[in-house]
């Protein structure tokens, strides 16, 4: 892995090689580091990039990144305590004063891109060569990430490619993609397949990965690039045919620390409990945990109908806690609810060593079905044999072989693409994922109309399950306040204006 000790020393020399360089361009800085005198060599750029994987890395280990994503169907939080940013998110009504949102969702993703930033306009000063290059890539790489997640949640936001001025206007949602789409091409032209002993570095096979995955989401809302579907589905059947990964044949192992880093994992975050930093160890279990029956946080757990919808079998078996300490069930826990046991590494609620997952394997599957399909108009037999590899191993069924019992065939192109979402929604579940393809899908009032209303938390009084508009203003996040202070020519996302 990524030398987490390593990436503490570079990440302080990096930072203040970077500070030092926003300096007053009208100075004489004599005796001062500045990136354009610092730049000169191959692992002066690595010290560069370095710098960015540290804010990536922190959003991953940290839950607080996915509170944008908590009115998906698939997760929910608790009444009281501190969880008033979940709650907002859950109930469609969120605050642009929630300061997780702007500390663990707006400030890490720019800190990655102006990091990644520093490298991208100053690589070219080194001698060319392959490691130059594929540095370069790790930093076009994590600045496509990051833009991916802002666009995402906030929709039009400010595109900054070189020194940030603070003056910047909010860039097009469709201006962005087209920044992230070159980014990781060049990232996919350049990378390596594979940092021999450093498995926590980017490859060209997560570029290609989240290229395909921007693909699939330009083509759904807002964009609606529909030509897209075709690239997606090109790049994810690149990602199968030619990629060195692999679906493991057990769900379960997937979630097993000592399997970390194994075929699946096409990018994970190197967790480090033991290494004297907090910021790197994986705090996820803590927030899945629950409070009361074994001292975690409670930030939150499953939905009960996504509960009682999941499919039975050996994934939803490892996917749910349902039985607590002392052989409390859920129904009787203080919460009233199951949790989600497949991101603790069998740990009860303590951070841990365990390599959070940026990009699996499984995805590739799912992007290629649907893809296909849209691109298509039907689902071909590439599609079905995708998305029924992934319903294979859900079941503890042979990946590789036609199931009668498992398989779905004959689907219409309508009926094959709500297929697809719902495997997506099960097989990704409290990864964050679900509420992007809920947004993307434009189905955020049906898949909220399945909520039961009665045990969980009360929604936002003004929206109407009924009406799809109704939730359209909620598709973005609000821009921190903080922001909004800094650049009162900024208009507020609709959620909270």
């Amino acid at each position: 892995m990524i030398n987490i000790k390593f990436i503490n020393l570079l990440f302080l020399f990096g930072l203040c090689i970077l500070i030092q360089g926003c300096a007053d361009l009208d100075e004489q800085p004599d005796g001062l580091i500045t990136p354009d005198a610092f730049y000169s060599s191959t692992q002066d750029l690595q010290a560069g990039t370095v710098a960015a994987y540290r804010p990536f890395m922190e959003f991953y280990l940290n839950a607080q990144g996915g509170i944008p994503a908590m009115g998906g169907d698939d997760v929910t939080s608790r009444q009281g305590s501190n969880k008033e940013p979940y709650r907002g998110f859950d109930r469609f009504q969120p605050s642009s004063a929630f300061e997780w949102l702007k500390m663990h969702n707006w400030d890490p993703l720019f800190k990655t891109i102006f990091h990644a930033n520093a490298v991208i306009n100053n690589y070219t000063k080194v001698e060319e060569s392959f490691g130059r290059d594929a540095v370069a890539g790790e930093a076009f790489f994590l600045r496509a990430w990051a833009y991916f997640r802002l666009v995402r949640t906030f929709g039009p936001v400010p595109l900054v490619t070189g020194d940030a001025t603070g003056k910047e206007p909010r860039t097009p949602v469709e201006d962005v993609y087209a920044q992230i789409i070159a980014d990781l091409q060049f990232a996919e032209e350049n990378l390596p397949g594979v940092w021999f002993g450093e498995p926590g570095r980017v490859t060209k096979w997560a570029a290609k990965s989240l290229l395909a995955k921007v693909y699939l989401t330009s083509a759904g809302w807002p964009l609606k690039q529909s030509g897209n579907y075709a690239l997606a589905a090109d790049k994810a059947q690149e990602m199968i045919d030619d990629s060195p990964h692999r679906l493991l044949n057990d769900f379960a192992d997937l979630w097993d620390i000592s399997n970390d880093n194994n075929k699946e994992s096409v990018l994970a975050v190197q967790a480090c409990a033991e290494c004297g930093d907090w910021g790197l160890s994986n705090r996820m279990p803590y927030s899945i945990g629950a409070e009361a029956e074994e001292g975690g946080w409670d930030d939150y757990y499953a939905e009960i109908n996504f509960f009682n919808e999941f499919p039975d079998g050996p994934r939803k078996d490892v996917t749910f806690q349902t039985t607590f300490r002392g052989g409390v069930s859920w129904e009787n826990n203080s919460q009233k609810h199951p949790y989600y046991s497949k991101t603790r590494a069998g740990q009860v609620a303590t951070n841990n060593s365990f390599n959070e997952y940026a990009i699996r394997f499984a995805d590739a599957f799912l992007i290629l079905a649907e893809a296909r399909n849209k691109a298509d108009g039907n689902p071909n037999a590439a599609a079905y044999e995708a998305l029924n590899t992934i319903r294979r191993r859900a079941a503890g069924a042979d990946l590789n072989a036609a199931n009668d019992d498992v398989d779905l065939s004959g689907l219409s192109t309508d009926d094959f693409h709500d297929a697809v979402l719902d495997e997506r929604a099960w097989e990704f579940c409290a990864e964050w994922e679900r509420w992007f393809d809920m947004v993307r899908n434009e189905i955020v009032a049906e898949a909220t109309a399945d909520r039961l209303f009665d045990q969980e938390l009360e929604l936002n009084p003004s929206v109407d399950v009924n009406m799809e508009s109704s939730f359209e203003r909620f598709y973005y996040a609000p821009i921190p306040q903080n922001e909004m202070l800094l650049r009162p020519d900024w208009e507020q996302n609709p959620c909270c204006r």
